[in-house]
């Protein structure tokens, strides 16, 4: 009985630990904060702030499907959409994009899911 189950830290509020309560709680709080100082150093490693602005030409990552009915495959199909214009961020990770031409929004984007399209390159 797994909710049964309960924490008896009685003898901890009561005390009776060796060096008293305020002994056993400063040592829970160093190791709170040791292992808060690890994240950064252990978790964070691979990661870098993204380098898109307001105003960039991006092309996002499509998921075409395959579809034996319409006889299309999706390894024959493109995976990058046409290029779009990020109008601002959602969220630290996430931008509204809109269609360049007609300045309607299309969709929220991840931006690991966006590609730089640098220049008049993208746009023929």
């Amino acid at each position: 009985m797994p909710l049964a189950v309960r924490w008896d830290l009685g003898p901890v509020n009561s005390g009776q630990v060796d060096g008293g309560d305020r002994a056993f709680w400063t040592r829970a709080y160093e190791n709170l904060k040791h292992g808060s100082r690890k994240v950064p150093s252990h978790y964070n490693l691979g990661r870098a702030p993204h380098q898109f602005k307001t105003g960039d030409l991006v092309r996002y990552r499509l998921t075409p499907v395959s579809s034996k009915v319409h006889g299309v495959s999706a390894k024959m199909m493109l995976n990058r959409s046409r290029p779009q214009v990020i109008v601002r961020e959602v969220r630290p990770n996430v931008v509204l994009l809109v269609n360049p031409d007609s300045g309607a929004i299309v969709r929220r984007a991840h931006v690991t899911h966006l590609n730089p399209c640098p220049g008049q390159s993208c746009l023929g």
